[in-house]
């Protein structure tokens, strides 16, 4: 018997290393391999949303201004 059905919407399993083989695809996409805090590089949420916010406005200042400088 597989513990959760909706795990696996319109997939029949008949073979036990299918079974094994839907039972681990459903564990590993449920929970995640890697914690939060190795995720984010080990910084608190606030240090990696200040973070996030650098360097978008880095990108953006990086950008080809796309006006002509040539005159008129």
């Amino acid at each position: 018997m597989f513990i959760k059905t909706e795990g696996l919407p319109g997939r029949t399993l008949i073979t036990r290393a299918e079974v094994n083989l839907g039972l681990f695809e459903y564990i590993n996409g449920f929970y995640d391999s890697r914690p939060m805090q190795e995720r984010l590089g080990f910084l608190s949420l606030v240090e990696f949303g200040k973070e996030a916010l650098r360097r978008a406005g880095d990108s953006r200042s990086k950008e080809p201004d796309n006006q002509s400088t040539s005159p008129g």
